[in-house]
């Protein structure tokens, strides 16, 4: 990276980090860290009489606080009701975002703002506690120390940032009391009317986003370097270097191919997990992964963290809120690999739980077993091919129409009950009908339907009813200058022979028939519809069951089975 590019990044970075900074610590009035007010249920102030010196030392050496203390001088009405009301808040807080808010704040510190606005007021030292309600009545509460004790970073943060002040340096804590004078702190410091009232006050603090205040702070020029960070500050060079080379989405043949034994996904995964599993875990690429709840986000989040772990990867894994990682710690617990992940995200999380944490998980590897999968690996080859094979087969285009099965169900499904057609075609029929026939026949088909919708031809609505119909259509077409084309004509006289009813009916009424051309077509009126299904035939034949046709099952399927093939053929 050349110095013009390094120096235009670093603006690029610089800019953003500040941004973020801006987002992150909020620095408004409506910071109760920073500018702290009474709350009517959501904080309780205690009388400073009743926390002398003598019992806020033994406070912080372990022993808890009663009723005689939080109750003093106050409705024990209402300072239940308010404790009751930051037990529950703090309890929301630690399941839904996986953080201890519960604290004790001492002293309150307050100095002249540089915008002449409202002066704050910071808690000075912040105490972890908790609250336990004891009685049957739940009257009785004790308040205990739950952690170490510090200064407000958020005070501490903001008098750096405004004047230049450090006051960090002196706040560490002595165990054998509340740590450095807070009157000292009285004392000027460059910090224009900053003074300090000793109140004590229990309520629900938040200093969480501070952290990633002071990294921003702290890594400036790691984050240059980054091309993550760059891009995501609006970089154009690095959002070109983390462009992927080639398709950003694996092909599914590949995947579907891999062998188990390069294979480390622990829960199931359809084909789109599949594709970020390999781009992220395996291509080491960068992406967004969206999707409603229940669509197998954590699955994935699951599988990715297995892959890399077998892959002698680390993976840092942080969420927002707690719950999202509860899912996915669950997830790999269900798989047997919640060795695998060291939990940093609870609020109770101090050295001494994250060394225990970490000595069950070395030891757990240490005495791990190996296993032999290579039975279970060839039958899962072995399912998995005959699936692909399916898969393939169903999706395989096939001559002479160009269609797969899948393609040719997906029409069927789609085509209405009226267009359905209930003769069966030979194979030989079948496999002729290339593109070309099938122009061929479509245009024929309408060619011929037209015949029987124009009022000028005389085969307008022109209708079968009977066998002896037929017969006389025979005779009409036989006629000089009948309009009917040869084909036609060549299709229904074969046919008639079979017909011994429509035979005698020729033979009987044919001068009639042929006498009176304009009769024919004002009496008998043929049909499309009734004449090129095999329905239409099926019905009218089977009107006169005392017939020799409806006598004879055997010519019934002949005609039904026939005649719209010999059309087609000729067609």
């Amino acid at each position: 990276m050349d110095d013009r590019l390094n120096s235009k990044r670093r603006q690029h970075v610089e800019a953003a980090r500040e941004q973020w900074k801006r987002k992150l610590f909020d620095m408004g009035r409506r910071n109760n860290l920073l500018y702290f007010r009474d709350m009517k249920k959501g904080s309780l102030r205690l009388p400073e009489a009743a926390v002398s010196t003598e019992r806020l030392d033994a406070f912080l050496a372990g022993r808890p606080l009663g009723n005689e203390v939080l109750f003093e001088g106050q409705d024990p009405a209402l300072v239940a009701s308010k404790l009751r009301v930051i037990c529950d808040q703090a309890r929301a807080n630690l399941e839904e975002k996986g953080i201890k808010t519960l604290y004790l704040a001492i002293g309150l510190a307050t100095w002249k703002t540089l915008d002449n606005g409202r002066p704050p007021a910071a808690p000075v030292w912040l105490v972890p506690i908790e609250i336990e309600v004891k009685g049957s009545e739940g009257t009785r509460f004790e308040v205990r120390r739950a952690g170490e004790r510090m200064f407000n970073p958020f005070m501490v943060y903001a008098l750096k940032q405004q004047f230049g002040v450090d006051l960090s340096d002196g706040a560490e804590e002595d165990n054998s009391g509340i740590g450095p004078d807070l009157n000292q702190l009285s004392q000027p410091i460059g910090i224009p009317d900053f003074r300090v009232e000793m109140v004590y006050v229990l309520g629900n603090f938040s200093f969480q986003k501070l952290a990633m205040v002071q990294d921003l702070d702290n890594l400036g020029d790691i984050l240059v370097e980054n091309d993550v960070v760059a891009a995501l500050a609006g970089d154009d060079e690095a959002r070109r270097a983390l462009l992927p080379q080639g398709s950003a989405e694996a092909p599914l043949d590949p995947l579907d191919s891999r062998s188990p034994n390069e294979d480390y996904t622990v829960l199931d995964a359809d084909a789109s997990q599949l594709r970020v599993i390999e781009q992220v875990a395996m291509a080491g690429r960068s992406g967004v992964v969206s999707g409603p709840p229940g669509t197998g986000k954590s699955q994935t989040i699951a599988n990715i963290l297995a892959e890399c772990a077998a892959r002698g990867k680390s993976v840092l894994f942080v969420a927002q809120k707690r719950a999202a990682l509860d899912v996915v710690l669950r997830r790999l617990a269900d798989a047997g690999l919640d060795h695998l992940a060291l939990d940093l995200a609870g609020a109770d999380r101090s050295k001494r739980v994250v060394a225990e944490q970490l000595g069950k998980i070395l030891s757990r590897i240490r005495n791990a077993q190996g296993v032999d999968a290579g039975a279970t690996h060839e039958s899962f080859s072995e399912r998995r091919n005959h699936l692909n094979a399916y898969v393939r087969a169903l999706h395989q285009r096939r001559d002479p129409w160009g269609l797969s099965a899948y393609d040719m169900y997906g029409r069927l499904l789609t085509t209405s009950e009226s267009a359905r057609l209930y003769t069966r075609l030979g194979d030989s029929t079948m496999r002729g009908m290339d593109q070309d026939r099938q122009v061929h026949i479509r245009e024929r088909l309408k060619e011929r339907a037209a015949l029987f919708r124009q009022r000028s031809s005389p085969w307008f609505s022109f209708d079968l009813r009977e066998p002896a119909h037929a017969g006389q259509a025979v005779a009409l077409l036989g006629r000089p200058g009948s309009c009917a084309r040869p084909g036609i004509r060549s299709i229904l006289r074969p046919q008639i022979q079979r017909w011994p009813r429509a035979n005698a009916a020729i033979a009987s009424s044919g001068s009639t028939w042929l006498a009176s051309s304009k009769s024919t077509k004002s009496k008998f009126v043929l049909s499309a519809r009734s004449w090129l299904t095999s329905r239409g035939l099926a019905t009218q034949h089977g009107r006169n069951a005392n017939s020799a046709w409806g006598a004879s099952s055997r010519n019934r399927r002949e005609a039904k089975l026939h005649i719209p093939r010999v059309l087609l053929e000729a067609l």
